[in-house]
């Protein structure tokens, strides 16, 4: 009999929180995800990676890579269209610092392949990514 009411006791919780949650009142628990909620249009620029290395995104997009590693980078894309730092290549100080931001908006449906000009190369090589445009 103990049992049941412990059962009956979960159960009456559980509903209690189920209601709240439909009525939209706060329960002190964290929010669940929702359908306006948009994914990331975020890179991270870590030491010798892009996180994440490929990132899909629909066209008129902005895109921002965050340099949060200590080493000098770049963002430069294979075909010349964007770069982050142009005199990157003759001067580290010219290259992102930690904490520097590049923005760039996609507008055109493709795959923009994309490279740090101090640890990789065009073509994926070393630290590379890609940003493909749907």
């Amino acid at each position: 009999m103990r049992r049941l009411a412990h059962v009956v006791g979960v159960f009456a919780v559980l509903a209690l929180v189920v209601s709240s949650c439909a009525s939209g009142k706060d329960t002190g628990l964290p929010a669940g995800p929702t359908e306006e909620a948009s994914p990331s249009n975020r890179v991270l620029v870590i030491d010798s990676a892009f996180d994440p290395k490929t990132l899909d995104v629909a066209a008129n997009t902005e895109v921002v890579w965050e340099q949060t590693g200590s080493a000098p980078h770049s963002v430069t894309a294979d075909d010349g269209s964007f770069d982050s730092n142009p005199d990157c290549r003759g001067d580290a100080n010219k290259c992102m610092q930690k904490g520097d931001e590049f923005r760039f908006t996609f507008t055109q449906a493709g795959e923009y392949p994309y490279y740090c000009v101090i640890h990789g190369a065009r073509g994926g090589t070393g630290m590379a990514g890609v940003i493909i445009v749907k």
